[in-house]
């Protein structure tokens, strides 16, 4: 399964929110994820939507997930847990 994530974040008024989109080998389309989220910082955004994949995933049964997401940052702080904001750690 390929997941792409994506965030936004509005000015006026302040307003953030992720989505996830599910496509299998063949981009077949198996569903969307969207959530709005308190806002705290873009990379607290983009490591929640990571982590909202990881948490639907295995209730649809898709054991291979490849995560796509716009930021590298995101991306490496799975593989360094000190880099993650505290209040992420225990989620």
């Amino acid at each position: 399964m390929k997941v792409n994530t994506n965030e936004s974040v509005t000015s006026l008024p302040p307003s953030v929110a992720c989505g996830e989109s599910f496509r299998d080998h063949i981009a077949s389309f198996h569903g969307f994820s969207a959530k709005k989220l308190a806002i705290v910082s873009i990379l607290h955004t983009e490591i929640i939507a990571i982590i909202l994949v990881i948490e639907i995933t295995p209730n649809k049964g898709w054991n291979n997930v490849w995560i796509k997401s716009d930021s590298q940052a995101a991306l490496c702080t799975f593989g360094n847990h000190e880099v993650v904001p505290w209040d992420l750690r225990n989620r």
